[in-house]
């Protein structure tokens, strides 16, 4: 597949996030909208989706992609570990340093990482929804134990431990791989309200992504470290992915695993930007910048990868 024809294909996420900005240039939205719809994706739609794929998958199945779970987390780690070593011989300030942390790791897995892959990519989505499982849980881990510690200056196993209990994609889950591991299942009716619940998340977050994005930003102060991010992001990561899929002989299976590592910056770093120590303009200019380049970045880097 070309990356015009994979441009064709995931053109209408754009389009809602273009029509999302749209919104907010003409004072339709603000936001307000983003918060709410945010909290829809997170506490009812995410879940739901979740639920709903892991309800449909074997015991067999699950256990077959074991390795490229394990492998993702790996390599995750590997990149928390070596961005934060850099960053701390480089002596970066505390905000810009935890920035580059965050964000090295932790792309629009969910909220537009999803929809875009599950559009390409045919019958992935119960992969796609553990995968997302891994991002959010090694980020209200280990991100969030490194943040704590770079706050207080020790480390606190408590918020952590509330952070997964309390985060509702986490809880579904957990109750998503119990289901399967028991050979579980929803009766017909909740498995048909988790369906419909589940068709409306991508749309309403994507809408959320583009009402964000049109924002003020500082880019003349920050602009080393926002393109930094960005590169990070969308070129640096997924080399790293493709290299370990290729040198594991896990390709073209891990495919998903490299496109996703790819994902432009999340808008959850900036939320977080409010209670930990990070860099609320350099995270929040990255966002716009690497999802603005991600347009062209993803349909050449699936191409590629085809």
């Amino acid at each position: 597949m070309s990356a015009l024809e994979i441009l064709v294909r995931i053109l209408p996420i754009f389009l809602i996030l273009g029509f999302g900005a749209v919104l907010r240039g003409v004072k339709a939205a603000d936001d307000g909208w983003v918060d709410i719809l945010n909290k829809y994706g997170l506490y009812v739609g995410f879940p739901a989706l979740v639920l709903d794929n892991l309800g449909q998958v074997s015991r067999e199945d699950f256990v077959v992609g074991l390795k490229t779970y394990g492998v993702n987390i790996a390599l995750l780690v590997f990149v928390i570990a070596a961005t934060w070593s850099a960053v701390k011989l480089l002596r970066l300030e505390r905000d810009v340093a935890n920035s580059y942390v965050i964000s090295g790791f932790f792309g629009n897995i969910a909220y537009l990482g999803y929809p875009v892959i599950t559009r390409v990519y045919s019958g992935v989505q119960v992969e796609m929804s553990i995968l997302v499982a891994i991002y959010v849980v090694l980020l209200f881990t280990v991100g969030v134990g490194i943040l704590e510690a770079s706050k207080v200056h020790k480390f606190r196993i408590l918020p952590l431990l509330l952070n997964i209990i309390k985060n509702p994609l986490l809880i579904a889950t957990g109750v998503g791989i119990l289901m399967v591991l028991f050979d579980l299942h929803f009766p017909f009716s909740l498995r048909e309200a988790l369906g419909i619940l589940k068709t409306s998340v991508s749309p309403v977050v994507i809408l959320a992504l583009g009402i964000f994005i049109v924002r003020k930003i500082r880019l003349r102060e920050v602009y080393g470290h926002v393109f930094g991010i960005s590169v990070l992001r969308l070129f640096v990561i997924p080399l790293l992915f493709f290299a370990a899929g290729k040198g594991l002989r896990l390709l073209p299976g891990f495919s998903i695993s490299v496109v996703l590592s790819g994902m432009p910056l999340a808008v959850t770093p900036f939320a977080l930007s409010s209670i930990y120590p990070l860099d609320k303009n350099v995270i929040g200019s990255a966002i716009v910048l690497s999802t603005l380049l991600s347009i062209a970045t993803l349909p050449l880097m699936m191409a590629a990868l085809a």
